[in-house]
């Protein structure tokens, strides 16, 4: 399969900028992500190992599904209670809060996951990737019947790049249309949640708004 820049330009031309399509992959990827129905998030997830002074700033971690902790024999799934409650989890005589080797809590406070008792942890999460387009023609932890989405997110980018640079609105806005039309339905298709859309451009709308705005810049001056 050829790779994703080279997908990108059969879709819109010739586009040579690949450090923005790189960020086009990546931030499509995100986008997509965080609006994925939750049979396909799923696939986005990953596990990394911990300890107590690694619980770093979960949100660089994307969306925590949820915490193990060792108690040297089994992997025991941590409980997750109220950040406020945090004090009380080595707390014995607290039934609701307090956490055991065999019944461990965790708790995010202050942007960093918070555990009891302390040892070593798993953390599954969502993973974000990071797409280098010229080199690459697959996204690890990614569904492999969305991929085709990202590609047409970056494509609909670089079209919107071409026509700003060479405001040709009869040969890019009938492209961007069908890429975003075929950008929608993908989606539709696939269960995601859709916020509502802006209309359309019509071919040669923003050159007739350009000459609008150049006659009343005109008048102005008489």
């Amino acid at each position: 399969m050829a790779n994703f820049d080279e997908q990108i330009q059969d879709l819109v031309g010739t586009f040579t900028d690949t450090n923005a399509m790189n960020d086009w992959m990546t931030h499509g990827a995100k986008e997509i992500i965080n609006i994925m129905p939750p049979e396909l998030l799923l696939k986005c997830a990953t596990e990394t190992s911990a300890n107590a002074a690694e619980l770093d700033d979960f949100d660089t971690r994307g969306m925590i599904l949820g915490v193990t902790r060792s108690d040297g024999v089994r992997e025991q799934p941590c409980r997750e209670i109220p950040g406020i409650f945090r004090g009380r989890a080595s707390d014995s005589t607290d039934l609701m809060f307090y956490g055991t080797s065999t019944d461990p809590v965790f708790w995010k406070w202050n942007n960093k996951l918070g555990m009891y008792p302390e040892g070593s942890i798993a953390i599954q999460h969502i993973s974000y990737p990071t797409i280098t387009a010229s080199s690459s023609s697959s996204i690890s932890n990614f569904p492999d019947e969305v991929e085709y989405l990202v590609v047409l997110f970056a494509a609909i980018k670089a079209a919107e790049s071409l026509l700003a640079s060479e405001e040709d609105d009869d040969l890019y806005v009938p492209i961007i249309n069908t890429l975003k039309a075929d950008y929608q339905l993908g989606l539709q298709a696939m269960g995601f949640k859709l916020a509502a859309t802006e209309a359309p451009k019509k071919p040669g709308q923003n050159k007739q708004m350009k000459e609008l705005l150049q006659q009343l810049t005109e008048a102005s001056k008489t």
